[in-house]
């Protein structure tokens, strides 16, 4: 029975998503990123807390397990290899970077977020769900029907 493997450079190309930890297994969840807010973000009350000195946000994202994440100078709060972190914009364009390091070195990820402190509410929005297209069908069928029946009346 032949065994087939892997080119080596298959693991350990640029490609790779990941390095090799001292265990010499690939650690594919070895890069930070910040997954909430996303880049270019316009970001309003409905995204966080009114403060005196700005808004709240939470920013959430991904980074290697262990490691003590920093979000703008504030320590997240850890789960696996998710991160939280509660943090306070006070200007209209703020970079939120997000570092994670261990002995081995450190990595961060950095956003841009914007923040449109006039947007007051109440903001309106008008959605037009399915059910009055249902009831517009309803109302047609029933004059069509209408009209069917005071048609055959006449011509019988």
């Amino acid at each position: 029975m032949e065994v087939h493997y892997p080119p080596v450079d298959h693991f350990f190309n640029n490609s790779t998503p990941g390095r090799v930890n001292a265990s010499g297994i690939i650690d594919i969840h070895s890069e930070i990123k910040i997954n909430e807010p996303f880049h270019g973000a316009i970001l309003n009350w409905r995204h966080g807390e009114k403060t005196d000195n700005g808004l709240k946000i939470r920013v959430k994202g991904t980074a290697p397990v262990n490691q003590k994440v920093i979000v703008n100078g504030v320590i997240a709060q850890r789960n696996d290899t998710m991160f939280t972190a509660e943090i306070i914009i006070e200007d209209k364009e703020t970079e939120i970077t997000a570092t994670a390091g261990d002995y081995l070195g450190q990595k961060s990820h950095s956003i841009r977020v914007i923040w449109d402190r006039n947007s007051f509410p109440p903001r309106y929005s008008l959605n037009i769900d399915d059910n009055i297209f249902f009831l517009r069908d309803i109302a047609r069928k029933k004059i069509h029907l209408t009209l069917r029946l005071l048609l055959s009346e006449r011509t019988s």
